[in-house]
C-alpha cells in the first residue's frame, strides 16, 4: 500500500541532526557512533578509529519523510524526500556563499540568489563583452572574469606555463536552475586565429560553494593541441554558452540520420555504376582473351563428353559380346 510522504514539525526535525555537520539526517548511509549520536551520509566520523554501525531501520523510516533544504533560512521553500536532498542542495540558488573574488578585500557574504546583484554592483570592473581570456604558453597566469548575456557567468582559471596545463571552472549565477545550459570551449592561436579547435561541450553548473574547491575544476592539457595550433606563443580561450533542448537534439539526430542515408544511397549508386562501367570496359579491352578462354573451356568440355561417350560405348559392346 502506498504511503504518502510525511512532513515533520520543526521540533521533530531538530532531533534528526547530524552529529558532525549539524545538517539533517537526510542522506544515507546513516551510521551510529559509540556515544549514540548519528552521522549522515555526507560526513565521516571525527574519530575514524571509532566503530560505526549503519542503521537500516532508521533509513527505512526516514525514506518516507520530507526534509527541508538547508538553505531555507535564505528563502528556499523546497522539501525533498530522503536521499534526494543532496542533489537539490547542489543546485539550490539560495545557498549561503562568500564572495569568490579573491584579489579584492571584499568580505561580502549572502544568499546565492543575491550573488548576481553583488557582482554587478561591486565587481563590474571584471565584466567583459565576451567570455574569453588570453594566456602566454610559457608563463604562469590566473584570473577571474564575469560575462553577462541573458545570465551572469563567472569564470575562474589558473595556468601552469611549465607544464602547459590549464585548470578552469565555469558557472552561471542565477535565481533559476538551468538543467539544459552547456558551454563549449574554443582554443585559438592568438596570432593566427585560423588555427583553432573546439572542445566537447560540457554542462554548466550553478555557482555555489563548490566553486572554491580544487577538485571541481576541469583540467586541460595544452600540450595535446600545441602542435595543432602551430606552437603558439599565446592562446586565446573563448567560451560559448548555449541552452540545449532535448526535442531539438532529437530532431537534429533525425536530420543527421536522414542525411546519412541519403548520402549512403548516392554513394552506393555511384559505386555500382562505376563497377558496371569497370566490367564493361574490362570485357571490351580483353574480349579476345575472354573468347579464347571460353573456347578452351568449351573444347575441354566437348572432349570430356566425347571421351566419356566413347568409353561408355566400349563398355556396352563388351557387355553385348559376353551375353552372346
Amino acid at each position: 500500500m502506498f504511503e504518502p510522504a510525511k512532513k515533520l514539525s520543526d521540533s521533530a526535525l531538530e532531533d534528526l541532526r547530524c552529529y558532525v555537520c549539524n545538517g539533517y539526517l537526510s542522506s544515507s548511509p546513516i551510521r551510529v557512533l559509540p556515544n549514540g549520536s548519528c552521522i549522515c551520509g555526507r560526513c565521516l566520523p571525527v574519530d575514524k578509529s571509532a566503530p560505526t554501525y549503519r542503521v537500516f531501520p532508521l533509513e527505512a523510516v526516514l525514506s518516507k519523510v520530507l526534509f527541508p533544504c538547508l538553505n531555507r533560512g535564505s528563502g528556499c521553500k523546497a522539501t525533498v524526500l530522503f536521499n534526494g536532498i543532496s542533489e537539490h542542495e547542489s543546485r539550490c540558488v539560495y545557498y549561503t556563499s562568500s564572495c569568490p573574488i579573491t584579489d579584492s578585500s571584499c568580505t561580502w557574504e549572502g544568499s546565492g540568489a543575491d550573488i548576481s546583484e553583488h557582482f554587478l554592483k561591486n565587481h563590474n570592473y571584471l565584466l567583459q563583452n565576451s567570455a574569453q581570456f588570453n594566456i602566454v604558453t610559457n608563463e604562469d597566469s590566473q584570473g577571474t572574469l564575469l560575462y553577462y548575456n541573458d545570465n551572469l557567468y563567472i569564470v575562474r582559471y589558473e595556468y601552469d606555463g611549465g607544464q602547459k596545463v590549464l585548470w578552469y571552472d565555469i558557472r552561471y549565477c542565477s535565481q533559476e536552475d538551468f538543467h539544459d545550459l552547456c558551454y563549449t570551449i574554443q582554443i585559438l592561436n592568438s596570432n593566427d586565429r585560423d588555427c583553432t579547435m573546439y572542445l566537447k561541450a560540457a554542462k554548466c553548473f550553478l555557482y555555489n560553494s563548490t566553486f572554491f574547491a580544487k577538485d571541481s575544476r576541469r583540467q586541460l592539457n595544452v600540450n595535446q593541441f600545441y602542435q595543432y595550433l602551430d606552437k603558439p606563443k599565446g592562446i586565446t580561450v573563448l567560451i560559448h554558452f548555449k541552452h540545449t533542448n532535448s526535442n531539438d537534439v532529437n530532431i537534429h539526430n533525425v536530420q543527421l540520420f536522414s542525411n546519412f542515408i541519403e548520402k549512403l544511397t548516392v554513394s552506393l549508386d555511384l559505386f555500382f555504376a562505376k563497377l558496371i562501367l569497370f566490367y564493361r570496359e574490362y570485357i571490351l579491352r580483353h574480349s579476345r582473351e575472354i573468347i579464347d578462354v571460353i573456347k578452351s573451356i568449351f573444347y575441354l568440355a566437348a572432349t570430356q563428353i566425347f571421351v566419356s561417350s566413347l568409353i561408355g560405348t566400349t563398355k556396352i559392346n563388351k557387355n553385348l559380346k559376353k551375353k552372346l
